[in-house]
């Protein structure tokens, strides 16, 4: 089976999606892996996991995915990790936080940096990611809002969202004084 991926308006033809497999949960042992190829503790649906592996995409950096039930965790992901995802086993280590793995996959290939390579520019611009991050925690709020009836959950859902608005509001801004639709790049 072949599949297509695009990242960063690039056709990637793979021979699988590599993270359609099944998560492992408590009880699972620790799968094999190539120390010399990256591994990418994942689940399926964590947008900070999927940083990580748009990253992978980006620099076409082949790459395997264990993905992990953040509800059941495995024993030796526990023992291994902070419990949370994105992690990526490279070479026996493994590198925690999907910020700090993603600028690690940035150095393995520098040829197509992610960051400027001014250190002022390149600050600025991990602000921006820092701040676009926040909007996750509001984005699941939206969906997981509760209340007694129908109009408390509509009315808990508008307040979450513009507060998450507020943070895209100055992430437009931002691109319009940059004058184009990215935030590093073209």
């Amino acid at each position: 089976m072949s599949s297509v991926v695009w990242a960063a308006g690039t056709k990637i033809k793979m021979s699988s999606t590599p993270w359609d497999v099944p998560h492992l949960a408590d009880g699972a042992p620790e799968p094999q892996a190539d120390p010399d190829r990256i591994t990418v503790l994942n689940m399926r649906f964590c947008p900070f996991a999927s940083r990580t592996i748009l990253v992978l995409l980006t620099k076409n950096i082949p790459f395997d995915v264990v993905n992990i039930n953040l509800k059941k965790k495995p024993d030796w992901f526990l023992e291994k990790t902070d419990g949370t995802v994105s992690v990526i086993k490279y070479k026996g280590k493994y590198i925690l936080e999907s910020l700090v793995n993603s600028d690690f996959v940035d150095e393995m290939e520098p040829s197509t940096a992610l960051h400027p390579k001014d250190p002022l520019e390149k600050a600025m611009g991990r602000l921006l990611v820092e701040k676009a991050g926040k909007m996750v925690r509001p984005f699941y709020g939206i969906m997981m809002a509760k209340g007694e009836t129908t109009k408390e959950v509509k009315e808990k859902r508008k307040e979450i969202f513009n507060e998450m608005k507020k943070t895209l509001d100055y992430m437009d801004k931002e691109l319009k004084k940059k004058g184009s639709k990215f935030f590093s790049g073209n």
